[in-house]
C-alpha cells in the first residue's frame, strides 16, 4: 500500500503484544518519508481498509533542506477478531 501511494519505507518492525491488553491481533512499526498528500492518502486508506487496519500511534515531522519532506512513524494494528 505504501509503494502505491509513493511513500519511501525506511523501517518496518513487528511490535510485541502488550500483556493484558485484551486485544487479539498484531502490530507493526513503520517509518516512512513522503510529501503531505501521499502521507495523508495512506493514512486515509489504512483507516478505511477492509483488512481492519488501524493506526494506533503516529508521529509526523518535517525533514529536508526546505522542509518539504515529511517523516512519519506509525504503529499499525490489525485485528484478528
Amino acid at each position: 500500500m505504501a509503494r502505491q501511494n509513493g511513500l519511501k519505507t525506511s523501517n518496518v518492525k513487528p511490535q510485541l503484544a502488550v500483556a493484558g491488553s485484551g486485544r487479539q491481533g498484531g502490530s507493526v512499526f513503520v517509518a516512512v518519508e513522503s510529501g503531505w498528500e501521499p502521507l495523508m492518502q495512506i493514512l486515509y486508506d489504512l483507516q478505511r481498509s477492509p483488512q481492519g487496519l488501524q493506526v494506533t500511534k503516529a508521529a509526523i515531522a518535517r525533514s529536508g533542506e526546505d522542509n518539504s519532506v515529511l517523516v512519519g512513524q506509525f504503529v499499525i494494528y490489525k485485528s484478528e477478531v
